[in-house]
């Protein structure tokens, strides 16, 4: 996949990069931009838990959304990866399943510019992009309480959801505000409604409390942390459940998606999730 660049006034040169510290642990994707007049930006992202070769292709992708945006149409990527610029160029094959995601999305967004050409550099002439990841890097150590930008990508969503099971049991009521202070329960979830306020609450609160509930549910916890603006990923997972006849609720948190299956129904469920993984 190798489209000649030329020199344009949409041209520009690509530089990526990424790492992981740990590998797989904290790890960030970088791009410099640099444009005809000289002019350059940076655009990164930090992940939580990645490789450096997953970083290294997450700099490539975000520097060809970016380049996407500036409405560029030639580029010429550089970059110190031999293994991603090989396999995206066809040179070499994809063999670890945890990057085809990655080098799909790469390929769909190449095949939107006219031309492309790459080259590739040692990491002392890469040091821009290089020093961009570990700065994302850093100001992410710095500030672990800031909200961390969620994956958007339905290929890497479905790869990385890796579902866990809590051992807990739960059941769905209906309360007011005031039974629920009097009953002394604490919900993992609430949410007012017009006809009262829905708790998710731990089954043993509920004996407890001889509050009446209909529903036992398990809650299955999917770990990819999976954009609020994500298109189609519970779509894909409510569609394979219900093909096999399984109810699910779903609550959306900041960072993970929360699936509520009858207790009876669970096995099947997670080997459904760990299915679609693996697919």
């Amino acid at each position: 996949m190798d489209k000649k660049a030329q020199k344009t006034d949409n041209s520009a040169i690509l530089y990526f990069d990424g790492g992981s510290r740990g590998n797989p642990g904290s790890a960030a994707g970088a791009a410099v931009i640099v444009l005809a007049e000289g002019n350059s930006l940076t655009t990164t992202r930090y992940m939580e838990r990645a490789t450096n070769n997953e970083a290294e292709y997450t700099g490539l992708i975000i520097g060809l959304e970016k380049a996407q945006e500036l409405g560029l149409k030639s580029l010429e990527i550089r970059g110190d990866s031999q293994l991603v610029i090989n396999q995206v160029k066809g040179d070499w094959k994809v063999k670890s399943d945890s990057l085809r995601p990655f080098y799909q999305r790469t390929c769909q967004l190449v095949a939107q510019f006219d031309r492309i050409s790459w080259r590739w550099i040692e990491r002392a002439k890469n040091s821009l992009a290089d020093a961009a990841a570990n700065h994302c890097m850093d100001e992410a150590k710095k500030s672990p309480e800031k909200p961390k930008e969620g994956e958007t990508n339905l290929d890497i969503l479905l790869q990385s959801l890796k579902p866990i099971l809590n051992t807990e049991e739960f059941v769905f009521s209906s309360l007011t505000a005031t039974e629920l202070e009097q009953l002394q329960l604490t919900p993992i979830c609430q949410f007012q409604e017009e006809e009262g306020l829905t708790v998710i609450i731990p089954r043993q609160q509920a004996d407890r409390t001889s509050l009446q509930y209909k529903y036992i549910y398990r809650q299955i916890t999917l770990s990819v942390h999976s954009s609020l603006a994500a298109v189609g990923f519970l779509a894909v997972i409510s569609e394979k459940l219900a093909a096999a006849a399984i109810s699910v609720n779903v609550i959306s948190g900041y960072y993970h998606d929360h699936l509520f299956i009858p207790r009876d129904r669970v096995t099947e469920a997670m080997a459904i999730l760990e299915e679609i993984s693996r697919s």
